[in-house]
């Protein structure tokens, strides 16, 4: 009889537990480069990696988007240190190539900085070709960043770049020539527009945070709403890049969190649960429009995934939305608040960040101006004439850059500028 009494007290104590705290919470996730205890440090050591990220993105990638068409994947890694090129199959089987294999497949030996989409003859996708060495291997700092996935990330430049290939083709689509901003603008210049971005981009991150408030939803479509409506050319400049780019940002997501933790992310609940961690990573904000473009469309979509909306089958069918237009059509007739503006400190910080992101677009200017000058001796005739066209068209954009910044931040490029153009006087190309 007191046995029964015992066991009778404990279930009444275990159902009083549930009904006081409700089901218990799973534990929280770890995720990020101190997720994973050991980090491959040589080439040799991240081949096996990678072996295993590419056989784990091909076993789930059937689910990860309706009719996904980045499935049955294969890749060429290659070591740019030391000239090895490596064949992998979607298994995660792999092999050394021979060099005449890798010129047979059109792949430039040490081309593209982290990839290059590798095509046949009739120019249809077969597979990305990456790179790797050994300093980014061995780079903590980069790693870090790469919240998404804990590990050095060549797998997240096949999973997004393969994303626009075979799976964004399929869209329907405006022609190119019919977009506004194909050259793909920063827009620095419309300051306005980019401290309106920077807020939604907060308030997108602030509401995968917390789930459960439908309110902070409503407060980034508030701000939507102004930036679309208060200015119009930047949100149609945005529509594309915001479409493409914010879906591939949101697909490498999710195929580096079912990658990188795949014992526990392996469903949508392990996705959503990791998206409020991945919400507090400040380094995901953009700068700039295009920029902008990958984490409020990715985080757009990533709330529209949690609400469990038929989105992706709308936005691919509909060459004008978005996930933020369809974010907002699903509140359409709900009143939203005022919209918020971002405090004075916060304006400061996006003003110095715009500020540094003029001078990076610059100094990656005169990069490439440097390496077509640097080619210009292996051309001759008409080639040598049309990389000196190329030369002239960037120096007129690299001077587009530095109109309007203060002297101090544009003397030493002016003067790269001369150079350049003496440098042409003398080979006999400006006068």
């Amino acid at each position: 009889m007191r046995r029964l009494l015992i066991a009778a007290m404990l279930i009444f104590a275990t159902f009083a537990l549930a009904a006081c705290f409700g089901e218990a919470e799973p534990p929280p996730f770890v995720l990020g480069i101190d997720a994973h205890e050991i980090h491959a440090t040589t080439v040799d050591e991240f081949l096996h990696v990678f072996a295993t990220q590419l056989a784990t993105y091909n076993e789930n990638a059937y689910w990860l988007w309706p009719g996904n068409g980045v499935i049955d994947q294969f890749a060429v890694l290659e070591d740019t240190d030391r000239g090895l090129f490596w064949f992998f199959y979607p298994d995660g089987a792999f092999r050394e190539m021979p060099l005449s294999e890798v010129d047979e497949l059109g792949i430039m030996p040490g081309g593209g900085d982290e990839f290059t989409g590798v095509r046949d003859a009739e120019g249809n996708f077969i597979l990305i070709h990456l790179t790797i060495d050994a300093a980014r291997l061995n780079d903590r700092e980069r790693i870090a960043r790469v919240v998404h996935l804990g590990t050095h990330d060549p797998i997240l430049w096949l999973t997004h770049e393969a994303f626009h290939v075979p799976e964004q083709t399929k869209w329907a689509t405006h022609p190119a020539e019919d977009l506004p901003n194909l050259d793909r603008r920063p827009n620095l210049e419309n300051v306005s527009a980019r401290l309106a971005r920077n807020l939604l981009q907060r308030q997108l991150m602030e509401a995968l945070q917390n789930p459960g408030d439908e309110g902070l939803i409503l407060d980034a479509l508030a701000t939507y709403r102004r930036w679309k409506t208060d200015y119009p050319d930047d949100f149609l400049d945005a529509v594309d890049t915001d479409r493409m780019e914010g879906t591939a940002f949101y697909f490498e997501l999710i195929s580096g969190l079912v990658v990188g933790y795949p014992d526990i992310i392996y469903d949508w609940d392990g996705i959503h649960r990791a998206f409020e961690i991945l919400a507090t990573y400040e380094h995901f904000r953009g700068i700039g429009l295009v920029s902008e473009s990958y984490s409020a469309g990715g985080f757009a979509a990533a709330i529209l995934s949690r609400l469990d909306l038929g989105w992706k089958e709308v936005l691919m069918a509909d060459p004008d939305a978005t996930p933020l237009s369809l974010l907002y059509d699903h509140f359409a007739g709900r009143e939203l608040p005022p919209p918020a503006s971002l405090t004075q400190a916060e304006i400061d910080a996006v003003i110095a960040q715009l500020h540094e992101e003029r001078l990076r677009l610059i100094d990656a200017a005169k990069v490439g101006i440097d390496l077509f000058l640097g080619l210009l001796g292996d051309f001759q005739g008409d080639e040598a004439l049309g990389l000196v066209m190329m030369i002239q068209m960037s120096i007129d954009e690299l001077l587009a850059k530095l109109d309007g910044l203060p002297e101090d931040s544009t003397r030493e490029s002016y003067a790269f500028i001369e150079e350049v153009q003496n440098r042409l006087r003398e080979l006999g190309f400006a006068e």
